[in-house]
């Protein structure tokens, strides 16, 4: 028998990064404002709908388990994933939908009129034209199956309901989605919101409690992928609140965190801020993460926010400002949705394409640690649909006059939010298939998006020298400490990503 020639090739790692994703809960945010921008980004003029976003603000309010309840259920269970019972059975989905759907029965005429209107075909059959009739538990049930079942509010009802689960669960439900991400992506950096004190409603989780749950998500045993969260700064609730800042430097240089979670939509930019207190604390947190080489994460579409001045604050231009500043061109900064792909008109209020300006950004080397995600880009999901098509070609006309953004490009998520698209399960997979092949990456820049260029971006991969950086050097001494697989270095390594 002949023997078989090795190959000389090496063979490469097809490890994944999702490094824009989100694992909140109902506790955690403004429900009502959340789900109202959610919600209306994708129906503009959706407040005709209100009891739909009634129903869904119901379902997210019901049972999610506070920051405090979770910390002693995730340290009751010793950290370890067969210990932990899950929360969203079907029977809990439907007691909480079924409960919902009561609430708003017994709220408006209004509620009630929509709960009646959207009754299964056989109660709608069973109560025909009466005015009064006598609605039971068993009907609220019924009709919660029934909904629960539909393609499109049964997509909405599956929404809302993640947010009444445990943090951990839904770790657990995102690195599940497809056994395509389950085998490729072994590294998935959360971000936590803070949104509550802009919008009014400063009484959700206490930001400590938050940092003390994601670090402890992230010593969870026996998980096939490493979770480490990047922890979030509200410049409005660090100049009400002295120790915000304090908090947010103990995460990410004891607790696990990965890096600085910002959200300008809401009215802030990092720096020439009309009020000089944004522009204090902004100075205190870029500086920090100038000096520790922390990355940041920042909403970078003009989407989510309340009023368009305020959106306009996550433009990439407000970034390029403080970029050009003597002694920050080197802060690692991924600007989330790389300026908002699903709106390439000229933006109504700074007259540029914003997804423009980002890869013009990319491709300048002149910030050689600035990235781009394209979290929430849910038209690949139809790959070859008019919009993802236009799309593609408009991104390959941007990358075709900037070729060094093709290397900061980063696959990033933005689940649980991507959660309110049909078939949003099958986002990576569509990604991994789709957007490489019709942007024509070479397989290098494949590899690059869906993982190298995170690690490049995150800090994780080695210097050129052989040396870790500061990131690294964090992240390997809090998974020592506490005893978690290290093997997740290795993975980085054998991609060998070029920084």
């Amino acid at each position: 028998m002949a023997s078989k020639k090795k190959s000389g090739r090496r063979s490469v790692s097809t490890g994944s990064v999702d490094v824009h994703c989100h694992v909140f809960n109902a506790q955690d945010v403004p429900v009502r404002k959340f789900v109202e921008l959610v919600y209306l980004e994708k129906y503009p003029g959706g407040s005709l709908l209100d009891p739909l976003i009634d129903f869904i603000e119901h379902i997210m309010r019901l049972g999610a388990p506070t920051t405090r309840e979770e910390i002693d259920e995730l340290t009751h269970a010793g950290l370890r994933l067969v210990r932990l019972k899950p929360h969203g059975t079907r029977a809990y989905n439907i007691r909480v939908v079924s409960h919902a759907l009561e609430q708003m029965w017994n709220r408006s005429s209004k509620d009630q009129q929509w709960v009646r209107q959207h009754f299964s075909p056989q109660l709608r059959k069973h109560f025909g034209s009466k005015r009064q009739i006598a609605v039971t538990p068993t009907h609220f049930r019924q009709t919660a199956q029934y909904l629960m079942g539909l393609p499109d509010i049964g997509t909405w009802i599956k929404f809302a309901l993640i947010y009444t689960k445990p943090r951990w669960e839904i770790t657990q439900e995102l690195v599940s989605l497809s056994s395509t991400q389950a085998k490729d992506v072994f590294l998935y950096t959360p971000a936590v919101l803070d949104i509550g004190f802009p919008l009014g409603e400063g009484n959700t989780s206490d930001l400590g409690e938050q940092v003390e749950v994601m670090s402890l998500i992230a010593q969870i045993k026996n998980r096939n992928c490493a979770v480490h969260a990047f922890v979030a700064f509200d410049p409005f609730r660090a100049s009400s609140d002295a120790n915000v800042l304090a908090t947010v430097k103990d995460a990410v240089l004891n607790k696990g965190a990965i890096g600085v979670k910002m959200y300008p939509p809401m009215g802030f930019k990092p720096c020439g801020n009309a009020d000089s207190e944004l522009d204090r604390q902004m100075k205190d947190i870029l500086g920090f993460c100038l000096a520790e080489d922390v990355p940041i994460l920042v909403h970078c579409s003009f989407s989510q926010f309340v009023q368009p001045a305020d959106g306009v604050c996550a433009a990439p231009e407000a970034w390029q400002a403080f970029l050009k500043q003597d002694g920050h061109a080197n802060l690692r900064l991924n600007l989330g949705h790389c300026g908002g792909p699903w709106d390439l008109a000229a933006n109504p209020v700074t007259k540029t394409i914003w997804t423009e300006t980002v890869i013009k950004l990319l491709g300048s080397c002149d910030y050689p640690h600035l990235y781009a995600d394209l979290g929430d880009d849910s038209w690949i999901l139809d790959p070859c649909s008019n919009d993802n098509m236009n799309l593609m070609n408009q991104l390959l006309g941007f990358l075709k006059n900037n070729p060094n953004a093709r290397s900061r490009l980063l696959y990033g998520s933005d689940w649980s939010l991507l959660a309110r698209e049909t078939g949003a399960n099958n986002y990576y997979a569509s990604m991994k298939k789709w957007f490489g092949k019709l942007l024509n990456l070479t397989a290098a820049e494949q590899l690059g998006y869906l993982g190298g260029n995170a690690l490049c971006f995150l800090g994780l991969a080695k210097n050129k020298d052989g040396s870790k950086p500061k990131n690294r050097q964090r992240l390997e001494k809090f998974r020592s400490s506490k005893a978690l697989d290290m093997s997740i270095f290795s993975k980085i390594d054998a991609l060998r990503p070029e920084c």
